[in-house]
């Protein structure tokens, strides 16, 4: 088990160092699981440095990025929120409102363990903002995107105009980043686009070993075989979105091999992650009850012909 004095270390460093949180400002932490003992840490580091602290829980039993009606309020009243939630808050119509309207900092960590966020908190923040910056210069014009893995993706997307988003960045109003952080992203047209996507890794649904597979005609899921439906079914119980959400690309040097946990595993240095749903929060069109990340391990990612990452490998 993690040790108290490790949790309540690496609070300080994303709260201090990240967040360069001040005593006059109010914290909200929400919380979905039992016995959570990051939200715990979170909460008493945030007392110790003076500011003023807010518990909400939130309903476990929603789906990632859907509404989170409870904590609006609370969202609208605070100046930093940390999730150390099962579900992830990230797309949640709330959580961009906040963001958006209020500047409200968001540290969003679904699926994360007490590990997880210790190692998190170690990482070399300048080694993978080194590595988006260059990335960055690579994809900021880029007009449209093409994948293949050894498992079988061949997929296309559009991705002209569309702005390229990265975490990690805590300290200025309504930015919001994952924790562990490392990724660079966008959300592509979500009735463009198409091919095939055989999906790695998605949580415990899926994995390397039995891997799915989905077709993709304009921006949105149209077949899949048996494997691929573990995320078609998801999809059709938030309200059926089958379009492209986001285009993403792991930055992360720390973690090299899929754990089955998404947080961890689309942050995979030179993976890339396709996701289905919300993409009004990745500078989308979509608004949806659901942003689900699937993982693509040892891509190859041709932007306008010229190949940028090659299988898995940063170039």
């Amino acid at each position: 088990m993690v040790s108290a004095t490790a949790l309540a270390r690496a609070s300080r460093v994303l709260l201090e160092k990240y967040f360069k949180i001040g005593k006059a400002e109010r914290v909200l932490v929400l919380d979905d699981r039992k016995n959570n003992r990051i939200a715990r840490a979170l909460e008493k580091t945030a007392k110790e440095l003076g500011t003023t602290v807010t518990i909400i829980r939130l309903d476990p039993g929603r789906a990632h990025s859907a509404p989170i009606p409870e904590a609006r309020k609370a969202l609208g009243n605070c100046d930093v929120c940390v999730a150390p939630t099962e579900k992830s808050i990230s797309h949640a119509p709330e959580t961009l409102w906040a963001r958006r309207k209020k500047g409200v900092r968001v540290a969003s960590m679904p699926g994360i363990t007490e590990q997880m966020f210790v190692q998190a908190m170690k990482a070399d923040a300048g080694e993978i903002s080194e590595t988006i910056g260059k990335l960055f210069k690579k994809l900021k014009n880029a007009r449209q995107a093409t994948l293949e893995t050894p498992s079988g993706t061949r997929l296309e997307l559009v991705v002209k105009g569309r702005e390229w988003k990265w975490d990690g960045v805590l300290g200025r109003q309504g930015t919001l980043s994952n924790i562990p952080f490392g990724e660079i992203a966008c959300a592509p047209h979500e009735d463009k686009g198409g091919g095939i996507l055989v999906i790695d890794s998605f949580g415990k649904l899926i994995t390397p070993k039995r891997p799915g597979v989905v077709r993709i005609e304009r921006g949105n899921i149209v077949s899949w075989d048996k494997e691929g439906e573990k995320l078609v079914e998801l999809l059709k119980k938030s309200g059926g979105v089958m379009s492209v959400a986001e285009l993403g690309i792991g930055t992360n040097p720390a973690f090299k091999k899929p754990v089955g946990i998404v947080l961890q595993d689309e942050k995979i240095l030179g993976a890339c992650h396709v996701a289905f749903g919300n993409s009004k929060t990745m500078g989308g069109k979509v608004v949806a009850g659901i942003h689900a990340d699937v993982i693509l391990l040892k891509p190859t990612l041709t932007v306008d012909g010229k190949t940028i990452i090659k299988n898995g490998k940063i170039l």
